[in-house]
């Protein structure tokens, strides 16, 4: 039995349809009606800043060191699963010092049978534990980047 369901695929072709009916009404405006709907962009825009600087004000983000302590332990586990899963490791902080970041890099990255268990665990409990993990495809290899915010 097998089963498969297409979210990406149904999502691209929505996006390609929403796209084609956007040019068609952009095709369709007059100059003017054109010239007013990019002045509202602007003005939508300049709200928008205006909103995030009240809210970065707000909430001015305070670091919390239990937090850090807790990325430097993440770092070292990501170095052993990195030696027993043999991928490359890059952990990073931010310059701001908000964040800090564990990057996987590898031609392939299998966790298969033979993975000892606590590795498994530990990998996932190391991409768990982020607030953004990104997949990227490079010509030369995959990256798994996660970050971990400090505040």
């Amino acid at each position: 039995m097998g089963i498969s369901f297409n979210f990406f695929d149904k999502a691209a072709a929505e996006d390609a349809e929403i796209a084609k009916i956007v040019e068609e009404e952009n095709a369709a405006m007059t100059e003017e009606e054109k010239a007013a709907e990019e002045e509202q962009r602007k003005i939508e825009f300049e709200e928008i800043l205006r909103q995030a600087e009240i809210n970065i004000a707000a909430k001015q983000k305070k670091v919390k060191k239990e937090k850090i302590k807790a990325f430097r332990e993440l770092s070292k586990l990501a170095v052993r699963v990195a030696k027993d899963l043999e991928l490359n490791v890059e952990i990073y902080d931010s310059e701001n010092g908000l964040y800090g970041g564990i990057k996987f890099r590898a031609e392939s990255i299998m966790i298969v049978e033979a993975v000892p268990e606590p590795v498994k665990k530990t990998f996932a409990a190391i991409i768990a534990a982020a607030t953004e993990t990104l997949i990227y495809n490079k010509q030369e290899y995959i990256e798994l980047s996660m970050t971990y915010n400090f505040y």
